[in-house]
């Protein structure tokens, strides 16, 4: 199986990858509207081209912790109401030519797969899993999810 990946970082030397067909663009961010009462999970709403489009701390999803540096950028998911993924650095598109290692077991909830290149491991993970957990948390009430015992 072969796709073009788009390679990026939150912080550290972790590097993670979405695959380009999910993908509308990737913007500067600039200063964020913050939205009261919003998730946790988002930072605030970007205006990018004459539409406000809500911004994802993906750190915090992906790692349950507050961000560390203010996210530069952000990739927009190609969705029909576009949602945004900060992400401190993009470094490159790659096609991914070997098959992924897939074994979900051995992988957090929203890796879908290990790709390994001459500079290291690259975890491909799922926009659609972090966007379930975002939307998830955005319409949980004020007390937070609840979890069935």
């Amino acid at each position: 199986m072969s796709e073009d990946i788009l390679i990026f970082g939150l912080g550290g030397r972790e590097r993670y990858a979405l695959a380009v067909s999910q993908i509308r663009e990737i913007v500067k961010l600039g200063a964020l509207n913050q939205v009261p009462g919003a998730s946790a999970h988002m930072l605030g709403l970007a205006r990018v081209r004459d539409q406000y489009i809500p911004v994802i701390d993906t750190k915090a999803i992906l790692f349950r912790q507050p961000r560390g540096a203010q996210p530069d950028l952000a990739v927009v998911l190609d969705e029909r109401e576009p949602i945004a993924l900060a992400v401190l650095e993009v470094s490159q598109v790659m096609k991914a030519t070997r098959p992924l290692d897939s074994q979900a077991s051995s992988h957090g909830s929203f890796v879908e797969g290990i790709i390994q290149d001459e500079d290291g491991l690259i975890q491909k993970l799922s926009a659609d899993d972090i966007l379930a957990v975002f939307r998830c948390n955005a319409t949980a009430p004020a007390g937070g999810v609840q979890h069935a015992a």
